[in-house]
């Protein structure tokens, strides 16, 4: 009885997944939201009955989705499924929720890489290449819409595009962590709907990442100053430590903002709201996320929580 129960199970969240995988792949606007959602009903299938049904979930959901939604249909099923299987045993093995980011965020660097050797090799679509032609085309037409007369203008843009090939490695590690944790979140929201135990994150502002990255940070500035020939193996390894680099230092600084909120008994809502204002307005005003970057080195370098918790 209890094998039927798991199998039927199994069989109404493969449904679900599949619904999933259908709005995403035809139903614009929704469809970012609905692949955040995709791992986790085979997730949930991991975690209430067990890696065997999940596997078999994971194997009938990517069957079908090769019948139902094609060749990358198929393979994006295969993709987010798996993904899924690795996030619900981890969650099943009570892992805590920093491994747990850990392990989805290499499933989903692995996914990324799977899909663009997929895209070349079946498919034969460089997809960094037609991003770059499609961004550039996208520049060409704001300037005739706007009659830009200088091509300066957007002569920075043009050249952070043509780097897109060189710092793909870190593109993949930043991106699959961010996605990472939105699923992460989103899971959770799910597992305490159905009362299954799991390690939560500890709060924004008790985060804390090792000081070496400061002095990491701090030579990759200093091999940045060296000017690097464009091309070679140093300039790609210190503009992609650099983007890794500033990242955390972000994530610091943005540790240092909550902690702020919270020793002034300012409500949590508005630390969330300054964040998103942040990242939302960061691509037009680059001088706030370097503030929030400061923020981090500061906090490293001289212990910018702890001397504020002392002030209280």
């Amino acid at each position: 009885m209890k094998k039927t129960s798991a199998l039927v199970e199994g069989a109404i969240m493969t449904a679900v997944y599949l619904i999933l995988l259908l709005i995403s792949l035809y139903v614009p606007l929704i469809n970012l939201f609905s692949m955040l959602l995709l791992p986790i009903p085979i997730l949930l299938v991991v975690c209430r009955q067990g890696l065997q049904v999940g596997f078999l979930s994971a194997a009938v959901a990517s069957v079908l989705s090769l019948l139902v939604a094609g060749v990358l249909g198929g393979f994006m099923g295969v993709m987010f499924a798996l993904i899924g299987v690795v996030i619900g045993e981890l969650y099943r093995r009570k892992k805590s929720a920093f491994a747990v980011l850990l392990g989805t965020s290499l499933a989903f660097v692995v996914s990324l890489l799977g899909l663009l050797v997929f895209m070349k090799v079946v498919l034969d679509i460089n997809l960094i290449q037609q991003g770059q032609q499609a961004m550039n085309e996208m520049i060409t037409q704001f300037e005739k819409m706007y009659k830009v007369q200088d091509p300066s203008v957007f002569k920075p843009l043009r050249e952070a595009i043509s780097l897109m090939p060189i710092v793909l490695p870190s593109s993949i590690l930043i991106g699959s962590l961010l996605i990472a944790i939105v699923v992460q979140w989103l899971s959770t929201l799910f597992l305490k709907r159905l009362r299954i135990p799991f390690q939560a994150l500890p709060p924004v502002r008790e985060w804390n990442v090792p000081r070496g990255f400061l002095w990491l940070y701090l030579l990759t500035i200093v091999l940045m100053f060296t000017n690097p020939e464009q091309g070679s193996t140093l300039h790609a390894l210190v503009l992609n430590a650099f983007s890794l680099l500033s990242l955390v230092l972000a994530v610091q600084g943005f540790s240092v903002i909550f902690h702020f909120f919270y020793v002034k008994q300012w409500s949590r809502a508005g630390a969330i709201w300054t964040t998103v204002a942040i990242v939302i307005l960061s691509p037009f005003f680059a001088l706030l996320m370097e503030f929030v970057r400061i923020l981090g080195i500061l906090d490293l370098g001289f212990g910018l929580k702890q001397r504020t918790k002392k002030r209280q």
